[in-house]
């Protein structure tokens, strides 16, 4: 039942995102290009809590069809990696809150996700890009965390990637963002990982 739960929950936010505010969001945004940097971390958070009270049963989240203010003017690909990150930040609590998990027969998840590059975007959040594989025999959607960690091995941020239905024996490429800015040097490192049959 977690499975089909964690499912709507991906789809309405990627639906709120990806489908809602396209011209009409455009044309109410402030600041354009300027205000980028502070409107894509406002709408992360705003996206972040829309999907956590959802998960948690909260009527009007669950049926809220507004784009959060914050996210109005963004691109499109900029609020779809938002919604898939706010999906994923929130399956890995779910799945991953000390609570009851499945035994997995097939080949391990973890090895199935490789970090490609380790760096920061223009904003100065850090963010990894990721070879995702399913090595096993039927579609799965993986969730998969990075761990950022300062020079002194200190946790600085936490990011994460999700791929939906991928199919057996493919791969996809993907990026994972911590939600903050971050100075200095820094390591990326796979953190938890869940996959599910889809």
């Amino acid at each position: 039942m977690r499975r089909f739960v964690v499912s709507a929950v991906v789809v309405a936010a990627l639906g709120l995102l990806a489908g809602c505010g396209g011209d009409e969001g455009a044309a109410g945004a402030k600041g354009g290009g300027s205000g980028g940097k502070s409107d894509v971390a406002a709408c992360e958070k705003a996206v972040a809590e829309l999907v956590k009270k959802s998960m948690a049963g909260d009527k009007a989240a669950k049926e809220s069809e507004e784009l959060p203010a914050p996210c109005a003017g963004l691109d499109e690909a900029t609020k779809k990696r938002i919604a898939e990150r706010a999906a994923g930040a929130a399956v890995a609590d779910a799945l991953g809150g000390g609570g009851e998990k499945e035994s997995s027969e097939g080949p391990d998840a973890k090895a199935d996700v490789k970090i490609t590059s380790c760096g920061k975007d223009e904003f100065g959040y850090p963010k990894a890009k990721l070879e995702i594989r399913n090595s096993t025999s039927e579609t799965q959607t993986t969730n998969a965390q990075v761990v950022f960690n300062g020079s002194d091995g200190t946790r600085l941020a936490d990011g994460f990637a999700m791929v939906n239905s991928l199919e057996a024996g493919g791969k996809s490429e993907e990026e994972a963002m911590g939600l903050k800015e971050i100075s200095g040097k820094f390591t990326c490192k796979i953190g938890s990982v869940d996959r599910w049959q889809s």
